[in-house]
């Protein structure tokens, strides 16, 4: 019993001591663990920071969003729409690109009268005296469609791509005063020709009353030529004559050259006029080829640079004679 005793004793004063040490060792470990924790929570952080990135970012546009909201809308400065014009054109270029060796090409141009009041084409303004223009209608009512087309031969022309503008201008026939212009563009690529005239167009200048001269060349390289009946002009300016063969090189006929036709001009009115010859030959397919002339008259003293018309000529001006005529 004694040693029973002793022993619960021993226990007792024991216990105090293994609680404390017991105690004592788990607050070792639990701050050790704290400390763990706040060293992974150190370096942890940045990368909490890069996952929250998408977030951040998929809320910029809402902040902005909220910004422009609360600012409200700003005042914008309004641009006037420009006038539309009164025909519209179904299409402003034709581009015929590459075509076969025909006669004449022609572009057609179409139109809509949009407006309400009737509209007049007045006149039809080319880049080159080598096209023709073939009107069907003037007048063009409210609501209604009209065309026009612009022909060129190709025998008068070098081969190759060409491009061709022409300056269509119209007006409301209740005013004549007011005015629109419309700009077209017409191309082509001629092929090689076998039938060529030289050069393509003539320019006359004529300050004085003095008589000016220039010839004309056409040229077939076909082994069955062509030959040429005749030439005239319309215009009362310019005369035409066609040179007999036998005077002719030798050299001329071997190239080809079929006729040489001069052209002569003398006095005329003041300002620009423009004329067309046309030789007329016995082959079906090139039977009349036409050749732009371009005359300057002296300058005028109160129109300078006008455009008149042969017409406007016809009756004060007279065609001139060769020298084999007079």
């Amino acid at each position: 019993m004694a040693h029973l005793a002793g022993l619960k004793g021993f226990v007792i004063q024991a216990c105090p001591l293994s609680v404390s040490f017991w105690f004592r060792r788990k607050g070792c470990r639990v701050s050790q663990h704290k400390s763990e924790l706040d060293t992974h929570s150190v370096q942890t952080s940045p990368a909490r920071f890069r996952q929250h990135l998408p977030l951040l970012a998929a809320l910029i546009p809402v902040i902005c969003g909220l910004g422009f909201h609360v600012a409200g809308p700003r005042p914008q400065t309004l641009q006037t729409a420009t006038t539309r014009p009164p025909l519209a054109f179904h299409q402003y270029m034709v581009n015929l690109d590459k075509v076969q060796a025909l006669r004449s090409h022609d572009a057609t141009f179409s139109f809509t009268n949009h407006d309400e009041e009737a509209m007049e084409l007045r006149r039809l303004e080319t880049s080159c005296g080598c096209l023709t223009q073939q009107l069907e209608q003037r007048i063009i009512e409210p609501g209604q469609s009209g065309r026009f087309k612009l022909w060129i031969q190709s025998a008068s022309q070098s081969p190759g791509p060409k491009q061709y503008t022409c300056q269509a201008f119209y007006g409301p026939v209740s005013d004549p005063q007011v005015e629109y212009k419309a700009d077209l563009v017409f191309r082509i690529t001629l092929p090689e020709q076998s039938v060529v005239v030289t050069p393509k167009a003539i320019i006359f200048h004529q300050p004085n009353n003095q008589i000016t001269e220039h010839s004309l060349e056409v040229t077939d390289l076909r082994f069955k030529r062509l030959r040429v009946v005749g030439a005239s002009s319309p215009s009362p300016l310019v005369s035409v004559r066609v040179v007999p063969g036998f005077e002719l090189t030798t050299t001329e006929r071997e190239e080809g050259v079929v006729a040489r036709i001069n052209v002569a001009v003398g006095a005329v009115p003041p300002g620009r006029h423009n004329a067309v010859v046309e030789i007329k030959t016995d082959d079906d397919e090139f039977d009349v080829l036409a050749i732009p002339v371009l005359i300057y008259g002296p300058t005028a003293t109160t129109d300078a640079g006008a455009d008149h018309t042969d017409q406007r000529a016809e009756r004060t001006t007279e065609a001139p004679l060769f020298e084999d005529q007079q």
